[in-house]
């Protein structure tokens, strides 16, 4: 406001937050100077049923940082000679938060619950599984997250 007028935004981005995640804006800066790809670039997301409504906002996330929904029972086009590349591409998105109103003994048997459906999914239909936190963590750090497996 001093300046009255644009200054260099560097001095200024955030560098880390309080989930671990390092240097977001300054990745997110680079990666727009360079032209890359966004970071969910040819990556395709199919979301558990399990999210509540409260949860539009990591679809509409998903979506801006250039990935693909994949609804039920929809399958994404793999051309034959990528297959097997293009399988490591696809997700099975799961809920790692309680449902509303849970109660705190039940918590860890919920989440375990859904863990071991969406790795069922996961294995059938050929998707890699991850904790919508992976999402969050990678729009954050504006770089892939290393998968937990």
């Amino acid at each position: 406001m001093e300046a009255m007028q644009p200054v260099p935004e560097e001095p200024y981005e955030v560098t880390h937050d309080v989930h671990g995640c390092f240097d977001g804006p300054k990745n997110g800066r680079i990666r727009i100077t360079q032209k890359a790809p966004k970071i969910f670039s040819g990556m395709c997301f199919h979301f558990s049923s399990y999210f509540s409504p409260d949860f539009k906002y990591l679809e509409e996330l998903t979506l801006a940082a250039g990935g693909t929904i994949v609804k039920r029972n929809e399958t994404p086009a793999l051309n034959d000679t990528n297959a097997k590349q293009d399988s490591l591409k696809n997700f099975f998105v799961y809920c790692l938060d309680p449902p509303e109103g849970c109660n705190l003994t039940e918590v860890a048997d919920v989440i375990q619950k859904r863990a071991e459906e969406a790795e069922v999914f996961g294995v059938k239909s050929g998707n890699q599984v991850i904790g919508h936190t992976w999402l969050l963590d990678s729009i954050a750090a504006c770089k892939l997250q290393p998968v937990d497996c």
